[in-house]
């Protein structure tokens, strides 16, 4: 049996990523192929607690609070979600992944980079996506647009000026894995032909 493909969305606050996951998550299924849509941390629902933990502003955890609790999430996502479903042929489609650990916690908030992919590299074992789709969005427009009212949201733009740096930077590290894509306002259809064409091309599907 062939290996489903890992296809990831990243990206700042506000930059459309989830509308273009859900777009080429149902055009994948239009294709007559196996595919499922789901967002990290979150797809379990011990992954949806610790969302749910992580994102209310009633919290307040620190950086590496923030590290270990997306680990813990991440690593029930992988061992009961993501590595089955690529066995078992399925394409998995995640709203956010590993690099999001990368921009958040370490660009943005600090934490050391290496530490950081010591804790993915345990908690993912070995499971890497094969395309990293990054849509590139200027805070100040992002954090506008964003609706809404989570822990990150309200980190201030200096943080999430940093996130997008990271973004960039792990992007030029990885240029075959991640294709980064600017935001362009009302090209939402546009935008999903371009990713879709790159998906068939980099992934064959």
């Amino acid at each position: 049996m062939t290996r489903g493909k890992f296809i990831t969305f990243e990206g700042p606050e506000g930059c459309g990523k989830s509308t273009q996951a859900k777009l080429l998550y149902q055009s994948i299924l239009n294709r007559g192929m196996q595919a499922i849509l789901t967002r990290e941390p979150g797809g379990l629902p011990e992954g949806e607690a610790i969302r749910t933990i992580l994102k209310s502003p009633e919290y307040h955890l620190t950086n590496l609070a923030q590290m270990y609790l997306f680990s813990a999430s991440r690593n029930m996502f992988v061992k009961r979600l993501v590595k089955p479903n690529l066995e078992n042929g399925v394409h998995v489609l995640a709203d956010r992944f590993t690099d999001s650990t990368r921009a958040y916690q370490g660009w943005g908030g600090g934490g050391d980079l290496e530490r950081i992919d010591n804790l993915i590299a345990e908690s993912t074992e070995g499971i890497s996506p094969d395309l990293t789709i990054m849509i590139d969005i200027d805070p100040v427009e992002g954090l506008a647009k964003e609706v809404e009212d989570s822990s990150f949201s309200r980190l201030g733009i200096e943080y999430h000026k940093r996130v997008r740096t990271g973004y960039l930077e792990i992007a030029k590290q990885n240029p075959e894995r991640c294709l980064v894509i600017p935001y362009k306002p009302g090209e939402i259809e546009g935008t999903h032909l371009y990713i879709l064409e790159q998906v068939k091309d980099r992934l064959h599907l």
